[in-house]
C-alpha cells in the first residue's frame, strides 16, 4: 500500500513515517507540506492512501480532498486534524477515516486496517457499488437534513467550497462530490462545467457562445446562464445530438 503524507509540520510527517515503517505492506512513496504540490504528487505517484492535514498553512485540506475525490480512481484519504469535529465534513465527502494529532499508534493501526480492507475488496464489488443508482438524495439546509427527489433538482453548482443544489423553490447543500453524484444519479443529468451539473429536463434555451461553446437558460432561473465548457462540450453535443 503506497502512502502519501501531507502535513506542513515535518515532525508530524516524521512521526507518521516512524509508525508506518512497522508495517511490511506499507510504503511511504512521498511527502509534502505544501498544498499546491498535493495534486501533482497524486498524479505522479498514484498512492493508494493519503494522510492529509486538514489545516495546512496556505490551503484547506478539505478543498484539496474534494479535488482528489473528483479524480478518476482516486486514492483513499485519511484526514489528520487536531480537532475531530472538523472531520465530519470529510466523511460527508467520502474520506475513509480521520486521525487526531498527536498520533496515537493504536488509532493509526485502525486507520491502516480500514484502508487495507478497502483495497482488498474485489473488483466485482467495486463495480457493483459504482453501478448502484439512486433516485433521491440527502441534502442540508439550516442545519437540517432533507431527502429530495433527483427529478426535482434543476441544477447543481460548486461555489464557496460547497455544492449548492437548486430546485424551483429551494436551495440546499450537499457534500457528495460532483463526480459521485454523476455516478449515482438517474435521470437527465449532464455535467456541463467543472462547477455545474444540469438536469436537461429543465433546459429552456441553448445559446451559442464564443469558441463554439454554449450557455444554457433554465426553467425557473431565466436570469441564470449555465456555461458549457469545452471540456464537456463533446459529451453535451452527443447527448443532445447537436
Amino acid at each position: 500500500m503506497k502512502v502519501l503524507l501531507v502535513d506542513d509540520e515535518k515532525y508530524i510527517r516524521d512521526e507518521f513515517k516512524y509508525f508506518l515503517s512497522k508495517y511490511n505492506d506499507v510504503e511511504v512513496c512521498g511527502e509534502t507540506g505544501r498544498g499546491d504540490e498535493v495534486i501533482p504528487l497524486v498524479k505522479k505517484l498514484k498512492p493508494d492512501l493519503i494522510f492529509l492535514d486538514i489545516n495546512l498553512q496556505t490551503d484547506s485540506g478539505l478543498i484539496i480532498a474534494r479535488k482528489i475525490l473528483e479524480m478518476n480512481n482516486p486514492p483513499q484519504i485519511i484526514l489528520a486534524t487536531a480537532f475531530d469535529q472538523h472531520a465530519v465534513k470529510g466523511f460527508e465527502m467520502g474520506v475513509v477515516d480521520y486521525i487526531v494529532k498527536p498520533i496515537i499508534e493504536d488509532r493509526l493501526k485502525k486507520c491502516i486496517d480500514r484502508a487495507r480492507k478497502n483495497l482488498q475488496q474485489t473488483d466485482v464489488n467495486t463495480v457493483e457499488k459504482t453501478d448502484e443508482k439512486i433516485d433521491k438524495i440527502a441534502v442540508k439546509k439550516s442545519d437540517k437534513i432533507y431527502l429530495i427527489k433527483l427529478k426535482d433538482i434543476i441544477y447543481l453548482e460548486y461555489a464557496d467550497n460547497k455544492i449548492q443544489v437548486y430546485t424551483k423553490v429551494e436551495k440546499y447543500y450537499m457534500y457528495m462530490t460532483m463526480k459521485k453524484f454523476m455516478e449515482k444519479s438517474e435521470g437527465s443529468f449532464i455535467r456541463t462545467h467543472k462547477s455545474f451539473i444540469v438536469n436537461l429536463d429543465y433546459v429552456n434555451e441553448i445559446i451559442p457562445w464564443f469558441n463554439y461553446t454554449f450557455k444554457l437558460r433554465l426553467k425557473y432561473f431565466e436570469n441564470k446562464e449555465i456555461p458549457v465548457s469545452r471540456s464537456y462540450l463533446k459529451d453535451f453535443k452527443n447527448k443532445l445530438n447537436i
